[in-house]
């Protein structure tokens, strides 16, 4: 072997030491994984129940608008119907006419 086939025989080697296993490769790609799950899995979880939240928040306000709409269409009706007021003031706050008069049935 010459001086130039020794030189090349060593720097060969140097490069067979340098190159990466494909077992390290496959670790290192297994811990970036499993890295990468345990930093991004708890995002996904907290994502998720938080768009349940957010749906059950929805559905909470679709019931409150409906309620709302119902006392609206009440408070229509106790400012123009007479009949309606006339009902709520004999039956809640046991108001009559004049000259009425009024039984209560008692069950003993």
């Amino acid at each position: 072997m010459g001086i130039f086939n020794k030189r090349q025989y060593v720097l060969k080697r140097k490069r067979k030491k340098e190159a990466v296993r494909p077992s390290v490769l496959i670790l290192s790609g297994v811990f970036i994984l499993f890295l990468l799950g345990y930093l991004f899995i708890p995002i996904f979880t907290r994502t998720h129940e938080l768009r349940e939240e957010k749906h059950s928040l929805n559905l909470q306000i679709g019931k409150i608008h409906g309620q709302n709409a119902d006392i609206r269409r009440e408070i229509e009706l106790l400012e123009t119907d007479s009949f309606v007021i006339e009902k709520i003031a004999r039956e809640e706050l046991g108001l009559t006419r004049p000259g009425e008069i009024v039984y209560k049935v008692v069950s003993e």
